[in-house]
């Protein structure tokens, strides 16, 4: 399990248990026999908007978070030490190698992929993983994945939130981290 997911926990064990304090307070709120009907309905509301603020930052972190996890992502994919040591421009020709085998066809990328690999091609493999990317080839990323730490981070991302991400997934990360109605 990668950090990615470790996180999302985190974010709904919190958001699950800022709805059960929500819940359970609101319960005693309703079931103390000192209060008139407004001054329960008073208590209530006031509750509400506390819980409506705790909630409202805890999503806001989270979609700070899931925003600085992208951009963490993409730069892993794009400026991988190899960039920094070999330079943009040596890798250039690698790039645009991978781009060619992508104009020639499915099978020329697979072929591509595998020579880098088995002659451990880090440039190429690099140079394959940022073209792959850049496209939305989750296939060959997938085939990659074993040769780099940054492209499973990828697409650990992109199975939460992207592009992999199936409809369950998204709905139920919408529904781990919704906030009770006022009169839940």
């Amino acid at each position: 399990m990668s950090d990615l997911y470790a996180e999302v926990n985190v974010f709904t064990a919190e958001a699950n248990k800022l709805r059960s304090d929500y819940s359970r307070i609101r319960q005693e709120i309703k079931d103390d026999p000192n209060l008139s009907i407004q001054g329960r309905r008073n208590k209530l509301d006031a509750h509400f908007e506390a819980y409506k603020g705790k909630h409202d930052d805890l999503i806001k972190r989270y979609k700070t978070w899931r925003e600085s996890s992208k951009e963490a992502v993409i730069r892993d994919v794009y400026s991988h030490p190899i960039y920094k040591s070999s330079g943009a421009e040596a890798l250039r020709p690698l790039v645009e190698k991978a781009e060619q085998a992508y104009d020639q066809g499915r099978e020329a990328v697979k072929g591509l992929a595998e020579r880098a690999v088995n002659m451990r091609d880090r440039e190429q493999v690099r140079a394959l993983v940022a073209t792959a990317y850049a496209r939305r080839d989750w296939k060959t990323l997938e085939g990659l994945e074993s040769t780099d730490r940054a492209v499973s981070q990828a697409l650990d991302y992109e199975r939460l939130f992207g592009g992999l991400a199936s409809p369950q997934t998204l709905l139920n990360l919408n529904v781990e981290m919704r906030a009770p109605t006022k009169y839940e």
